[in-house]
């Protein structure tokens, strides 16, 4: 640990706090090069006591003040991602809790009405593009259910992926 003298000139002094960070920058060319150090104001400043004369202060090196930087730019975004998925988690719940599971079926007996008229091709096109999508949909669907003891739409939803799944066996 080093112990540096700073001066601080008048029309600063005001300007500095006990929470102050200072920054250590030096070249990483040492030749002709002075190293300096740099106290980073902070525009919101919670703690105002003024630093005093003799106060001990933690420096850092300016790669440690940059990476620091950088930590608190991505914990931002990343609390921004999370609040966002947060947000689409709620909105999807809020979305199977108002789910018409009985409206769903009739359109899924339609469905299964329809494959009845296809075309092997159809079928075969059916099962390897549309079938997957709507299966994990399902899933999710009968996840949801379940989580919410609605065990009995699950198994209604599943039965019906399973009829449909039959008729587009080619």
């Amino acid at each position: 640990m080093s112990k540096v003298k700073i001066s601080i000139d008048k029309k600063y002094k005001d300007k500095i706090y006990e929470t102050t960070p200072f920054v250590l920058v030096s070249s990483i060319f040492p030749k002709n090069s002075t190293p300096y150090i740099v106290a980073i104001s902070s525009l919101d400043v919670s703690d105002k006591k003024i630093l005093k004369t003799g106060s001990l202060i933690n420096g850092v090196t300016f790669l440690e003040y940059k990476i620091d930087n950088a930590g608190k730019g991505l914990k931002k975004v990343m609390d921004s991602i999370k609040k966002q998925n947060n947000e689409l988690l709620s909105q999807l719940e809020e979305y199977i809790d108002t789910f018409n599971t009985e409206a769903f079926q009739k359109k899924l007996d339609g469905l299964a009405n329809q494959i009845t008229q296809f075309s092997k091709e159809q079928k075969k096109a059916f099962k390897n593009d549309v079938l997957p999508a709507l299966r994990n949909m399902l899933n999710s669907i009968k996840k949801k259910l379940e989580e919410q003891s609605n065990k009995e739409k699950s198994k209604k939803l599943e039965n019906r992926l399973r009829e449909i799944e039959e008729r587009v066996d080619v």
